[in-house]
């Protein structure tokens, strides 16, 4: 238990945790085969500093540095806004923007990278996005936003009893809407992005309980018929 309980309170302290990857949005032959080619990509690096707080029991995060970089891609599509949001992970998903008709519209009508940002990161701080990145699948251009350390510092999620989610991520998705049948509509959600950043702690170990002694009972009674 005594090491468990330093492991803990070095914890206590500044720590850094260092990621880095590269997110893709592929490009697919009839939905289903991957060519190799990509609507966009990004590679990104982060540092969080974060420490473990033991009156509260729980991981505190005090400073987000993400760094995105835009990958040329080497695919086209018809001209809509991708994005990869990070954010709080105490904070909802961006609603969804609504929907529009493909067959007129790569996208949502005057969306481009700085007024989608603008739209739920600068005129919306509460959503707690932290580094954004926008970019559009024919003709390239991109959007990146950084620093954004609006609501630092918070608490990490807890995911289970030793591990913590420092940020969270979303993208940005076109999706068919199947109730309009053989329309062309598509409204844009967010979703839930694979990219996770997480810390854990030392587990506790299990502390074995001593067992408890029973008293062997004798009943005794007095024979009256003798």
């Amino acid at each position: 238990m005594t090491k468990y309980t330093n492991d803990l309170n070095l914890l206590e302290t500044d720590q850094h945790k260092i990621d880095s990857g590269t997110f893709n949005w592929k490009a697919y032959k009839d939905n289903e085969i991957y060519t190799g080619k990509n609507f966009a990509t990004v590679d990104w690096k982060s540092d969080i500093t974060w420490h473990y707080d033991k009156i509260s029991n729980t991981v505190i995060v005090t400073n987000v540095d993400i760094t995105l970089t835009n990958i040329p891609a080497t695919a086209k599509a018809n001209g809509f806004w991708d994005a990869l949001i990070f954010f709080n992970p105490n904070k909802e998903l961006p609603e969804g923007e609504g929907s529009y008709d493909y067959r007129q519209t790569p996208d949502l009508p005057g969306i481009n990278g700085d007024s989608l940002y603008n739209q739920i990161g600068a005129n919306n701080p509460s959503n707690g996005i932290l580094a954004y990145y926008a970019h559009n699948n024919d003709t390239g251009a991109y959007t990146i936003k950084l620093s954004l350390n609006n609501t630092v510092p918070y608490s990490a999620e807890k995911v289970n009893s030793n591990t913590y989610r420092l940020v969270r991520t979303a993208l940005r998705k076109n999706n068919h809407n199947a109730s309009v049948g053989k329309g062309a509509i598509n409204d844009v959600v967010w979703k839930n992005g694979s990219i996770d950043i997480l810390v854990s702690l030392p587990e506790k170990p299990d502390v074995p309980t001593k067992p408890t002694l029973k008293t062997t009972e004798v009943s005794y009674h007095h024979d009256v018929t003798s």
